[in-house]
């Protein structure tokens, strides 16, 4: 058998908490936009919801979050 895709088992995965003022645990919700202009949002998600961060852009950081790609400001990243 032959291995046609390699895999790195040193990936390491980076996950995140939505947060509102350093909480994650209220009623606030977060918007994620397609880009970091900030001019088209995706949706907006309940603070304490993860997120798979995938690196950064100035103050953005760009995630997944249940299927989505996008950007988030990092200050409501935990």
């Amino acid at each position: 058998i032959r291995d046609f895709l390699k895999t790195n088992e040193d990936l390491e995965i980076t996950t995140a908490t939505l947060s509102y003022k350093g909480r994650t645990d209220s009623s606030a919700t977060i918007s994620v936009y397609t880009a970091t202009n900030g001019k088209r949002r995706i949706d907006q998600w309940r603070v304490g919801n993860e997120v798979v961060t995938l690196g950064e852009t100035g103050s953005w950081t760009e995630v997944e979050i249940e299927g989505w790609h996008g950007f988030v400001k990092s200050a409501y990243l935990e």
